[in-house]
């Protein structure tokens, strides 16, 4: 069983009030025979190898020293998912740099209250919330009436429930601006639900005056992922061959089921047809052909909204919704086709 402060104080032969001010790190007195006893309560304490109840501190409002990292159960391949596993890389960097705790968690996109229900975040074992994901209406006024402070590292485009959050705009306006110079006029994007912005992109390509473009959305009715090769196969073929698009983008997994599915159909990438990946991992780096990635740097997103949270946390900085100003990364392999004007 877990040593208490109970224990630490019958050991130490103190009060429970004594034992938990010093374990606490409170103010305990400056005669030498309280510091003499607090010596002895640590060095009981280190000996029993007492730990914390940091849920237990968070009910009576002590920090716990720990941050969450919150992601939907309904992601692709969890945690080692490339983009997620970069995110926890730079949240996990700054949490260590700060001397903060991590906590992982998942919730389930249509029961936000179940997550609360089971986690009984009401005692909860952190402090702030960085949710790598979009925030729902549900979300942000449960976490509000729990006051617990968040972050997302997502777009929420008019924001009508002002979610703080630190996101990038995405990579896909840097794909279309490259897939221009390498020669492509038809540009396509594997699209789920909202995502990503088919008039932002255009809007933005248009800003470059260049009016020559064409931004082609391939939208999935389901997840955009690993299986999802055949109905962007079969939504390319049933576009009139003048308005299909040379080049395809879209997240990793798509990129690889596309190159797979174009086998099947006698098509060869880059030759017949152009794929970029929106994030790297090492599926770019091993297919065949290696994929060309256009990214943002999503470990340095992450660390930087972690840093928010904590700064907010420790100085009360505000918590906004901004955009990041950070490059995108531009990986070129040999998925990219260069076509004649």
């Amino acid at each position: 069983m877990a040593v208490t402060i109970y224990d630490i104080a019958k050991k130490a032969n103190v009060s429970y009030a004594t034992a938990s001010r010093v374990l606490n790190g409170n103010n305990y007195g400056r005669r030498s025979d309280s510091l003499k006893r607090a010596k002895e309560i640590l060095r009981i304490a280190a000996i029993e190898g007492y730990q914390p109840n940091t849920s237990a501190q968070a009910l009576v409002g002590k920090n716990t020293q720990n941050i969450c990292l919150l992601i939907s159960d309904q992601i692709q391949s969890g945690w080692s998912n490339a983009y997620f596993s970069q995110v926890l890389s730079g949240v996990e960097k700054v949490c260590y740099d700060s001397n903060y705790g991590l906590v992982l968690n998942r919730y389930h996109d249509d029961d936000f209250e179940a997550f609360f229900a089971r986690r009984k975040l009401g005692g909860r074992g952190f402090d702030g919330i960085v949710i790598a994901g979009f925030v729902t209406t549900q979300m942000s006024e449960k976490l509000r009436q729990y006051k617990i402070p968040f972050i997302s590292i997502n777009k929420h485009f008019d924001n009508p429930d002002n979610i703080p959050a630190y996101y990038s705009s995405g990579s896909e306006v840097d794909i279309a601006l490259y897939a221009y110079k390498k020669g492509h006029r038809r540009i396509g994007f594997v699209t789920e639900n909202i995502y990503p912005d088919i008039q932002y992109i255009t809007e933005k390509v248009r800003a470059q005056n260049i009016n020559d473009c064409n931004i082609v959305p391939l939208p999935v009715q389901g997840h955009s992922d690993f299986q999802s090769g055949p109905e962007i196969m079969k939504l390319f073929l049933e576009l009139p061959e003048d308005k299909r698009p040379t080049l395809i983008a879209g997240n990793y997994q798509t990129c690889a089921a596309i190159i797979k599915e174009m086998k099947k159909h006698g098509m060869k990438c880059p030759d017949d047809l152009s794929i970029i990946s929106r994030c790297d991992c090492e599926v770019c780096q091993m297919s065949d052909p290696k994929i060309t990635v256009i990214t943002p740097d999503n470990e340095q997103i992450g660390s930087i909204a972690t840093r928010k949270i904590i700064e907010h946390l420790e100085h009360k900085d505000d918590l906004v919704y901004e955009t990041c100003d950070i490059c995108n990364i531009i990986i070129e392999r040999e998925s990219v086709n260069f076509l004649n004007k």
